[in-house]
Protein backbone atom coordinates (compact mmCIF):
# COMPACT_ATOMS: atom_id res chain seq x y z
CA UNK A 1 0.00 0.00 0.00
CA UNK A 2 1.31 3.19 -0.83
CA UNK A 3 1.19 6.80 0.92
CA UNK A 4 0.27 9.69 -0.32
CA UNK A 5 1.77 12.87 -0.86
CA UNK A 6 -0.89 14.56 0.60
CA UNK A 7 -0.27 12.46 4.00
CA UNK A 8 3.29 12.44 3.84
CA UNK A 9 3.61 16.27 3.67
CA UNK A 10 0.84 16.84 6.78
CA UNK A 11 2.31 14.07 8.99
CA UNK A 12 5.73 16.65 8.37
CA UNK A 13 3.75 20.02 8.82
CA UNK A 14 2.11 18.67 12.08
CA UNK A 15 4.92 16.79 13.52
CA UNK A 16 7.23 20.53 12.68
CA UNK A 17 4.56 21.77 14.48
CA UNK A 18 4.50 19.51 17.39
CA UNK A 19 8.42 20.64 17.75
CA UNK A 20 7.62 23.91 17.44
CA UNK A 21 5.02 23.88 19.85
CA UNK A 22 7.27 22.05 22.03
CA UNK A 23 10.08 24.44 22.06
CA UNK A 24 8.13 27.13 22.88
CA UNK A 25 6.84 25.44 25.93
CA UNK A 26 10.21 24.75 27.30
CA UNK A 27 11.45 27.96 26.31
CA UNK A 28 8.92 30.11 27.86
CA UNK A 29 9.52 33.51 25.94
CA UNK A 30 7.91 36.14 27.20
CA UNK A 31 6.91 39.70 25.97
CA UNK A 32 7.52 42.46 28.75
CA UNK A 33 4.85 44.21 29.23
CA UNK A 34 5.15 47.97 29.95
CA UNK A 35 3.91 48.95 33.56
CA UNK A 36 3.95 52.75 34.39
CA UNK A 37 2.01 51.83 37.68
CA UNK A 38 3.21 53.61 40.83
CA UNK A 39 3.73 53.33 44.20
CA UNK A 40 3.92 56.18 46.66
CA UNK A 41 5.57 56.15 49.82
CA UNK A 42 4.36 59.76 51.74
CA UNK A 43 6.95 59.86 54.83
CA UNK A 44 5.46 62.80 57.76
CA UNK A 45 7.86 64.06 60.22
CA UNK A 46 6.65 64.28 63.71
CA UNK A 47 9.51 65.43 65.35
CA UNK A 48 9.38 67.79 67.94
CA UNK A 49 11.05 70.48 65.77
CA UNK A 50 7.88 70.42 63.35
CA UNK A 51 5.32 73.33 63.57
CA UNK A 52 1.57 71.73 63.66
CA UNK A 53 0.72 74.50 61.39
CA UNK A 54 3.10 73.56 58.20
CA UNK A 55 1.87 69.62 58.38
CA UNK A 56 -1.71 70.50 58.46
CA UNK A 57 -1.47 72.65 55.49
CA UNK A 58 0.35 69.47 53.58
CA UNK A 59 -2.42 67.62 54.76
CA UNK A 60 -4.85 68.86 51.66
CA UNK A 61 -1.98 68.34 49.44
CA UNK A 62 -1.04 65.09 50.55
CA UNK A 63 -4.86 64.17 49.85
CA UNK A 64 -5.14 65.95 46.30
CA UNK A 65 -1.74 64.22 45.36
CA UNK A 66 -3.27 60.83 46.76
CA UNK A 67 -6.87 61.35 44.58
CA UNK A 68 -4.59 61.98 41.45
CA UNK A 69 -2.91 58.41 41.64
CA UNK A 70 -3.85 56.17 38.46
CA UNK A 71 -6.19 53.49 39.28
CA UNK A 72 -3.06 50.39 39.38
CA UNK A 73 -0.93 53.08 41.34
CA UNK A 74 -0.82 52.43 45.12
CA UNK A 75 0.57 54.45 48.33
CA UNK A 76 1.00 53.88 51.91
CA UNK A 77 1.52 56.84 54.90
CA UNK A 78 3.83 56.52 57.34
CA UNK A 79 5.13 58.76 60.08
CA UNK A 80 8.53 59.47 61.48
CA UNK A 81 10.69 60.85 64.23
CA UNK A 82 12.98 57.93 65.98
CA UNK A 83 11.64 55.12 64.13
CA UNK A 84 9.00 54.61 61.21
CA UNK A 85 4.75 53.76 61.97
CA UNK A 86 2.62 53.30 59.54
CA UNK A 87 -0.62 55.08 59.06
CA UNK A 88 -4.05 55.20 57.07
CA UNK A 89 -5.24 58.31 54.92
CA UNK A 90 -8.38 58.51 57.27
CA UNK A 91 -6.61 58.79 60.51
CA UNK A 92 -3.77 60.77 58.95
CA UNK A 93 -4.91 63.87 60.37
CA UNK A 94 -5.43 62.55 63.59
CA UNK A 95 -2.36 60.91 63.96
CA UNK A 96 -0.44 63.88 63.11
CA UNK A 97 -2.46 66.32 65.36
CA UNK A 98 -1.71 64.00 68.18
CA UNK A 99 2.04 63.46 67.53
CA UNK A 100 2.34 67.03 67.31
CA UNK A 101 -0.05 68.70 69.78
CA UNK A 102 1.29 69.26 73.79
CA UNK A 103 -0.48 66.27 74.63
CA UNK A 104 1.37 63.69 73.08
CA UNK A 105 2.28 60.58 75.21
CA UNK A 106 4.63 59.04 72.94
CA UNK A 107 7.55 61.64 74.00
CA UNK A 108 10.36 58.67 72.95
CA UNK A 109 9.27 58.83 69.38
CA UNK A 110 9.15 62.07 68.90
CA UNK A 111 12.53 63.06 70.54
CA UNK A 112 14.66 62.03 67.47
CA UNK A 113 15.27 62.73 64.02
CA UNK A 114 15.89 60.03 61.90
CA UNK A 115 15.63 60.64 58.02
CA UNK A 116 18.26 57.94 56.76
CA UNK A 117 16.40 55.67 59.03
CA UNK A 118 12.99 56.22 58.13
CA UNK A 119 13.69 55.81 54.17
CA UNK A 120 15.04 53.16 54.36
CA UNK A 121 12.52 51.28 56.92
CA UNK A 122 10.13 52.40 54.13
CA UNK A 123 11.82 50.90 51.34
CA UNK A 124 11.00 47.67 52.41
CA UNK A 125 7.35 48.19 51.88
CA UNK A 126 7.22 49.09 48.19
CA UNK A 127 5.98 46.23 46.38
CA UNK A 128 7.54 44.96 42.98
CA UNK A 129 6.87 45.57 39.73
CA UNK A 130 6.10 48.96 40.25
CA UNK A 131 7.71 52.49 39.77
CA UNK A 132 9.28 53.26 42.96
CA UNK A 133 8.34 57.55 44.47
CA UNK A 134 8.92 59.19 47.61
CA UNK A 135 7.00 61.80 49.49
CA UNK A 136 9.25 63.36 52.48
CA UNK A 137 7.63 66.13 54.27
CA UNK A 138 10.53 67.18 57.12
CA UNK A 139 11.91 70.18 58.03
CA UNK A 140 15.26 68.63 57.60
CA UNK A 141 16.75 68.88 61.02
CA UNK A 142 17.90 65.50 62.08
CA UNK A 143 19.31 64.28 65.34
CA UNK A 144 20.84 61.04 64.34
CA UNK A 145 22.10 59.38 60.76
CA UNK A 146 23.24 60.89 58.01
CA UNK A 147 20.98 61.73 54.82
CA UNK A 148 23.93 63.81 53.05
CA UNK A 149 25.06 60.12 51.49
CA UNK A 150 21.46 58.86 50.49
CA UNK A 151 22.08 59.85 47.06
CA UNK A 152 24.02 56.39 46.00
CA UNK A 153 21.09 54.93 47.94
CA UNK A 154 18.05 56.28 45.30
CA UNK A 155 20.17 55.10 42.73
CA UNK A 156 20.32 51.63 43.70
CA UNK A 157 16.58 51.22 44.88
CA UNK A 158 15.61 53.06 42.08
CA UNK A 159 13.66 55.49 44.03
CA UNK A 160 12.44 58.90 42.83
Amino acid sequence: MEVKPFFTISSFLLSLLALVCLIVALARPFIKEKNDATHLNIIVDVSKSIELTDVTQKITEIKKTIDNLGRNDSYQIFIFGKGLKKISLDGLEKTINEYLSLSNKDESFCAETNLENAVKSARMFYPSGKIKKLILLSDGRQTSGSFENMKDFFVEENIL
